[in-house]
């Protein structure tokens, strides 16, 4: 089932009462999912917070709205699928019915999962707020060790970030933190200037190269669409390079998130958490246990070039880097050798609870 969902303000209040009534009927009868025509955001909404959702809806069903790309004001029809349902943590901590969606298609252009943590240091001495880098002969990086309060010496350039990285890849290939990541600040920005919608999460941090040229994510999203998408809590895998300290995982709280490799059926990596895999792959990918192997059902297409497959940034890091991702390539299988200073689409998920 596909829902269109209307723009027209008045025809979609007077329908959105009838058919919320009849969709209440139809579930109350026991109607098959995918049998009943809902229109307007709030509608799927009450459904939603009425449980009733697994009786209205379809894994695999389409919810179209309107999407302007605002750095060009190029507009798009936006298809979420809808890729799962089950209980969700919002902000205040309440567990509530929820139904995750998820884009059709890809982003119409790229986007750096995290810049190079390739600052030049400028202070006069070392800071004890700083790890402190050199650059070899072959463009790899070395950490070094510093004497904090020392003067720098002018004849040698150092970097500076807050993060330690002994193997000193994050000054060349950025940090594989979902937490700190440029693409988390993308996707939940509402601020529909560039430039505007990136700021450091850390000393040392650098912006993406996208910042002066896109506008944030959901600026692009009509009201109707937002005000029924909730913040949740997600889960997301630390790498054992530089995060161990913090611990194995960690949680954030967003309204927009890209999918994790369990959330696609990928197999579980250094069993140290495991996302429920959405529903919606679990029917697709063609496999009968989690899979990280090619599938036809985890292709994803661009949505300005919707014949033309591409590969699709996930939020899990590598565990065993500190500057690797994992990715869904355009044959849609799962690689966790994603650079985060590469540029890439993605199809994100929210939750409508």
């Amino acid at each position: 089932m596909a829902l269109d969902i209307m723009t027209d303000m008045t025809l979609q209040e007077i329908l959105e009462k009838v058919q919320l009534q009849n969709a209440y009927l139809a579930a109350i009868a026991g109607a098959d999912p995918g049998t009943v025509t809902v229109s307007g955001w709030q509608s799927v909404s009450e459904i939603v917070r009425a449980g009733l959702a697994p009786k209205i809806f379809k894994i695999g069903d389409q919810l179209i709205c309107p999407w302007t790309d605002k750095a060009t004001e190029k507009a798009y029809s936006w298809v979420w699928d809808i890729v799962h349902m089950g209980q969700v943590t919002l902000e205040d901590g309440r567990e509530v019915p929820g139904m995750y969606l998820q884009a059709h298609y890809l982003t119409p252009f790229t986007i750096q999962f995290d810049h190079e943590e390739n600052e030049r240091a400028t202070e006069p001495t070392f800071s004890g707020d700083y790890s402190y880098y050199t650059k070899n002969p072959d463009g790899s990086y070395k950490l070094e060790e510093v004497v904090v309060g020392q003067q720098i010496p002018a004849e040698k350039e150092y970097y500076h970030s807050a993060i330690k990285d002994p193997t000193g890849n994050i000054c060349r290939y950025g940090y594989s933190r979902w937490s700190h990541s440029a693409y988390r600040q993308w996707l939940n920005s509402d601020s529909a200037d560039k430039g505007t919608w990136w700021k450091a999460q850390h000393l040392g941090d650098v912006a993406p190269n996208e910042l002066k040229n896109r506008a944030g994510f959901l600026s692009g999203f009509e009201q109707d669409f937002l005000s029924v998408i909730k913040k949740v809590k997600i889960r997301t895998q630390l790498n054992t390079i530089t995060d161990k300290e913090i611990g194995t995982d960690e949680e954030t709280v967003d309204l927009m998130f890209l999918p994790s490799k369990e959330q696609l059926y990928g197999t579980l990596e250094g069993s140290v958490y495991n996302d429920e895999a959405f529903e919606y792959y679990k029917q697709v990918a063609g496999f009968e246990a989690p899979n990280n192997g090619n599938s036809t059902g985890r292709i994803k297409y661009k949505l300005e070039a919707q014949t033309s497959a591409d590969w699709q940034r996930l939020r899990s890091p590598n565990r065993g880097y500190s500057y690797n991702t994992w990715y869904c390539y355009g044959a849609g299988n799962l690689n966790g050798h994603g650079t985060a200073f590469s540029s890439g689409r993605c199809a994100p998920a929210c939750v409508i609870a």
